[in-house]
Order: C-alpha cells, then sequence, then structure tokens
C-alpha cells in the first residue's frame, strides 16, 4: 500500500465571536521566527503553530520597530498546519477530486457508487481529526497564557464540537497533498454551531520564556491548579464576582502553603543561622497542627526572610484571609476594589515564592 502526506492549514482565531476577540500579550516582541514555531506530535499527527504580524491585533502598520517598544503586543489568532501521515493514497485521492464537487463538478466517484460512503466517511474522519488536532495544539499556547501567565480573559477552545464545515470555512481551511498545490479544505460535516483587556507586565509573555513554552506546548501536563485558582480570581473580579474572586483567591494561598509545608525545599532556605535548631524532618507535621492560617502567620515568615517576603505582601495576605472569613461566615455582599486588587497582587506574589520553594513531584 502506497501513502500520501496531507497538509491542513488553518488560521484559528482565539474566539468565534467576530465581536469579542480575546488576545495573547507580548512584550517587545512577537514569536515570528521561523525557529520559534511551537510543534507538537501525538500519533502520525505533526501540528505547528506559528505567528506573524498579521496576528496582531493592534491598528495601523505593524513594524519591527513597533514591536520591540510595545509593552503589549496583542496576538489574536494564531497559524495552525496540521500535517497527516501515511494517509492511503487512493482516500487521497478521493480527497482531491472531491474539492470541486462543491460547485457541481465530479471527477471520480459519485455519490451512488458503492465506494463513495467509505472514502467519504474516511475524509470526514481526517477533517474531525485535524480540527481536534489543531484545537488541542491552539489550547496549550492559550492554556500557558492564561493558567500560568495569567491572562485571564482567554478561554480554552471546545475541542469537541460537530460543526466541521462551519470551522472549516471560519478558519479558512485549506489542504495539500504531497506538497502540491493547495485547495480548499471542505471534508463533509455539519455546519450546526454547538456549543479589550488589560495586560499588565506580569502577564505578557517574555521572549525569554518561550522555551518554558515550548516545553508546555509539547507536553501532556496541566498547569498548577494554583495557577489555575489565581487566573480563575482575576476572571472573576473583572466580571464583578468579588466575593467569588476572593475565595478562588484565598484557595489558591491555601493550596499553596499546604504544598509547600508537605514538600519544602530545606536546603534552599535562608535559614543557616538557626536550620539546626529546628526539627526539619517533622515541619509538616508542624503545619497541619497550625493550619492554614497559623502557618501562614507564623512559620512561613521564619522560613522565607523579608527579602523573599516582605511584611507588606504577608499582611495582604492576612487581609485576603480575613475577607474570606467575612464573606464565607459572616455574610459580607461586597468587598472594595481596591483591596480586591491588592490582595490578588500580593496573593500570586506569594503564590509564586511558595511556588520557588516547594519540591515538584517530578523532582
Amino acid at each position: 500500500m502506497s501513502y500520501s502526506n496531507i497538509r491542513i492549514m488553518l488560521t484559528v482565531p482565539f474566539s468565534d465571536d467576530k465581536d469579542i476577540r480575546p488576545s495573547i500579550g507580548f512584550c517587545k516582541w512577537i514569536p515570528e521566527r521561523t525557529e520559534d514555531n511551537l510543534v507538537r506530535k501525538t500519533d502520525g499527527v505533526t501540528v505547528t503553530l506559528s505567528v506573524d504580524k498579521e496576528c496582531v491585533a493592534d491598528l495601523g502598520e505593524i513594524t519591527d520597530e513597533h514591536l520591540q517598544r510595545c509593552m503589549n503586543n496583542h496576538i489574536d489568532k494564531v497559524y495552525i498546519a496540521v500535517d497527516l501521515d501515511r494517509v492511503d493514497k487512493e482516500l487521497a485521492s478521493f480527497i482531491l477530486d472531491e474539492k470541486d464537487s462543491a460547485v457541481g463538478k465530479r471527477n471520480g466517484l459519485y455519490p451512488d457508487e458503492p465506494k463513495y460512503a467509505y472514502l467519504s466517511n474516511e475524509y470526514k474522519r481526517l477533517g474531525e481529526l485535524s480540527l481536534k488536532s489543531a484545537i488541542n495544539a491552539c489550547n496549550r499556547l492559550i492554556s500557558f497564557a492564561r493558567d500560568i501567565k495569567g491572562q485571564y480573559w482567554l478561554d480554552i477552545l471546545d475541542a469537541d464540537r460537530e460543526n466541521i464545515l462551519y470551522l472549516n470555512n471560519l478558519w479558512r481551511a485549506e489542504a495539500s497533498i504531497d506538497s502540491g498545490n493547495k485547495f480548499r479544505w471542505a471534508p463533509p460535516g455539519t455546519n450546526e454551531i454547538i456549543h479589550e483587556f488589560y495586560i499588565d507586565s506580569e502577564t505578557t509573555i517574555k521572549q525569554e520564556e518561550w522555551s518554558e513554552v515550548r516545553e508546555f506546548f509539547n507536553s501532556n501536563s496541566r498547569p498548577r491548579f494554583v495557577l489555575t485558582l489565581l487566573s480563575n480570581a482575576r476572571y472573576l473580579k473583572d466580571q464583578g464576582h468579588k466575593r467569588s474572586a476572593v475565595i478562588d483567591c484565598v484557595t489558591a494561598l491555601e493550596v499553596a502553603v499546604n504544598e509547600f509545608g508537605k514538600s519544602p525545599k530545606i536546603d534552599d532556605l535562608c535559614i543557616s543561622e538557626y536550620k539546626s535548631r529546628i526539627d526539619m524532618k517533622n515541619l509538616g507535621k508542624q503545619f497541619d497542627h497550625l493550619g492554614f492560617s497559623g502557618s501562614l502567620r507564623y512559620l512561613v515568615p521564619i522560613l522565607l526572610n523579608y527579602e523573599e517576603l516582605s511584611n507588606d505582601v504577608l499582611d495582604k495576605c492576612y487581609d485576603a484571609i480575613t475577607v474570606r472569613n467575612n464573606v464565607v461566615h459572616n455574610g459580607q455582599k461586597d468587598v472594595d476594589d481596591n483591596l480586591l486588587n491588592e490582595i490578588i497582587i500580593a496573593v500570586s506574589y506569594c503564590c509564586k515564592v511558595l511556588d520557588k520553594y516547594t519540591k515538584k513531584k517530578n523532582t
């Protein structure tokens, strides 16, 4: 049996809604070089994600100089190329013949011929596979920006939709077989549709972080729960759900404190002057004994010095716990906007420091 390679090319926006275009922020650059492309290989399918200046949502001409001086370069779409290896040549020939069927031209089999149904179903299967592969790859980048960098306004794309025809039209799908001429990619499928934000310097993706993005893109790991909770807190705040934002924010802090207590990087902590006086082997039990609030107020300030975790940050974390308790237990109806902003910033920073000194499960 002989095989062909089919490459499907799509332009994927971060939202199907033409009126709402969430974007990923990049600080003073965009990953437009060929060596910046993200490549993901799974089960005989190779997906390549790339961007260029046309992906920048800003108005006006986008030059290298503009990108290099702009703190927030907004990317609202990406290019996805899906390479399907070892496609049966008979199926590839059928797909090529079908490219003109939408305008009434038939270059190969007709729908009433016995083999047509089989090849048409295989074409549809490849259509579903290519779309799901493209969406899953795009979601790896969105997930990094949303959950790890904190760009909370982004939503994960739904990978289980059946609106194949609609998405291929919306995303301007084209294909080529064995590097031949491009043609419209239009596998059979339903046309049914199922189912501007402020970006600060902390959440934009820096050029030196692209290797971290590449590692995450090529893995199957999920963002840490703490980061997802913090991103949800920012999203809830932005939507006006301030009480829920406080709850998610403090829950993230509690998870971070618990993880730190269970597996601290003892040798990295700057406590050499009194490390021998502390029973480090039973440190985790002391975290359990004191609980979340007590551990944060007494153990964490001892184990992490002022340079790592200032009093101002800790004070805001204590405020966060107080507000959370008032919301949950005392029926507090509202949260001051400025205080909520300060709480989220401080808790996010505290979680980042705690994570720095927490052993990871794979280490």
